[in-house]
């Protein structure tokens, strides 16, 4: 009773917190994730292309300006490439039996370009490394399917990025340095700077350098 009571009043202190109620959706050209806030502290997490989606729950709440998201189990299977950030924008195919992949790959401490970085897609002898700008670019058979690309440098965590054939993308990654991967999956607990931007619009973010990503009320 006191725990419901303590959280009841942090809600009424908190505007932010009063604000998340409800899905709130980012869409990243191959797909949605949302992440459904509940009154009572709890939230539901969702991926298209997560797999088991029922551990996708916990509870979050408001530390230091930051969004804490808590997750009740293990979210190692749901939660692709933890301490990565990924940035879409999906195109018209210019090409109906090719699609173009324009790839950035940077560092997200510094935000300084990984040289050199090895884009593998998965399943496949096919990549490409990036230049001294952290850019490459990659053309792939378009078609209905999927693919997955693996973006690795050494140090850091290897950032998996799925995607439908049937576009273009400009495609932007930050990654994460691999020891910081692992904590975070241990603690189950990840953090994101978090701006309101109205009553239908929130700004995550999980690096200091990476960009801020929008997410609509659903």
């Amino acid at each position: 009773m006191k725990s419901k009571l303590l959280l009841f009043f942090l809600l009424l202190a908190s505007p932010l917190l009063a604000q998340l109620r409800g899905a709130y959706c980012h869409d990243f050209g191959a797909g949605k994730q949302c992440i459904t806030f509940h009154s009572n502290g709890k939230f539901e997490y969702e991926h298209t292309y997560a797999k088991g989606r029922n551990q996708g729950k916990g509870t979050y709440a408001l530390r230091n300006d930051s969004l804490i998201l808590s997750f009740a189990r293990d979210s190692t299977a749901l939660l692709v490439t933890s301490p990565c950030s990924t940035s879409f924008q999906a195109m018209k195919l210019s090409d109906k039996k090719e699609m173009t992949l324009d790839l950035s790959y940077y560092d997200p401490e510094t935000g300084e370009p990984m040289i050199f970085a090895a884009i593998r897609v998965e399943g496949t002898n096919k990549g490409v490394m990036t230049d001294i700008d952290g850019r490459a670019r990659l053309r792939l058979p378009a078609d209905s399917s999927t693919v997955t690309l693996a973006f690795s440098y050494v140090g850091y965590a290897t950032c998996e990025v799925q995607l439908r054939c049937d576009h273009d993308y400009r495609i932007k990654v930050y990654a994460g340095p691999a020891s910081r991967e692992k904590q975070e999956i241990k603690n189950r607990e990840f953090a994101y700077a978090i701006k309101v931007v109205d009553k239908e619009t929130i700004e995550l973010k999980n690096h200091k350098s990476s960009p801020f990503v929008v997410y609509k009320r659903k």
